[in-house]
C-alpha cells in the first residue's frame, strides 16, 4: 500500500505534556515521530536524541493515506505544545478551540485531558 514518516525535533511540551502507553507523561522538549502504512498511523515521542521511543497513548491510529499522516502530524505537534496531555482518540473529534475545523467524523483525533 505505501508508508510515510514526519519527525519534528525540539518541541516543547506545553504544561500538560505527552502521555505514553509505557512511560506515563513525557514533558519538557521533545521529537516527535508520526509513521504511516497500511492505513495505520503510529505516533511516538522521545526526550532527547539517544532516550527511546514511547508510544502516544492511543496509538495506532486508523489513517487512510499519507498525505492524511502528515495532517495528524501536524495536529499531533500543535496539542502538544498546548496547555493540555496530549493522547489519541479514534472517532469523532472534540470541540478544542476550533482546532479540528475541516476535520470528517472518522479520522483520527487528538484529546487534550
Amino acid at each position: 500500500m505505501g508508508w510515510a514518516s514526519w519527525t519534528t525535533r525540539s518541541v516543547v511540551a506545553g504544561r500538560g505534556g505527552v502521555r505514553t502507553t509505557g512511560a506515563d507523561v513525557l514533558t519538557g522538549e521533545l521529537e516527535v515521530r508520526t509513521d504511516w502504512s497500511d492505513g495505520l498511523a503510529y505516533v511516538t515521542v522521545r526526550q532527547g536524541g539517544d532516550s527511546p521511543w514511547h508510544t502516544v497513548a492511543g496509538s495506532p491510529v486508523p489513517c487512510p493515506n499519507g498525505y492524511a499522516s502528515r495532517r495528524l502530524h501536524d495536529t499531533v505537534l500543535e496539542s502538544v505544545r498546548g496547555a493540555g496531555t496530549t493522547v489519541l482518540e479514534a472517532g469523532r473529534p472534540r470541540a478544542h478551540a476550533g482546532r479540528f475545523r475541516g476535520r470528517v467524523p472518522a479520522r483520527p483525533v487528538l484529546s487534550e485531558t
